[in-house]
């Protein structure tokens, strides 16, 4: 999991790909969660984001606004709340 303050950085998502890339020998089969915080930093580009995940790392990186888990605060925990995209 990795919170980034301003998705529209895409440099930050870069940094995630690199770093799920070095993770995936050691942790595969992992899912990795990408908290954006669209509270605080209107969150714009979230399609070029996406496609960053897509494109540099083969492992699977969940996009979740911050505004969703302010609703729902049970979301990160165990229990099954929705399915995430």
């Amino acid at each position: 999991m990795r919170i980034i303050g301003n998705g529209n950085d895409l440099n930050k998502a870069k940094l995630l790909t690199m770093d799920t890339r070095i993770l995936q020998s050691t942790r595969p089969n992992t899912d990795y969660i990408a908290i954006i915080d669209n509270i605080n930093n209107k969150f714009i580009e979230e399609k070029k984001v996406n496609v960053i995940f897509k494109e540099n790392t083969d492992t699977k990186i969940i996009t979740l606004p911050a505004s969703i888990m302010k609703d729902n605060v049970k979301l990160l925990s165990n229990e099954p709340v929705f399915q995430l995209s």
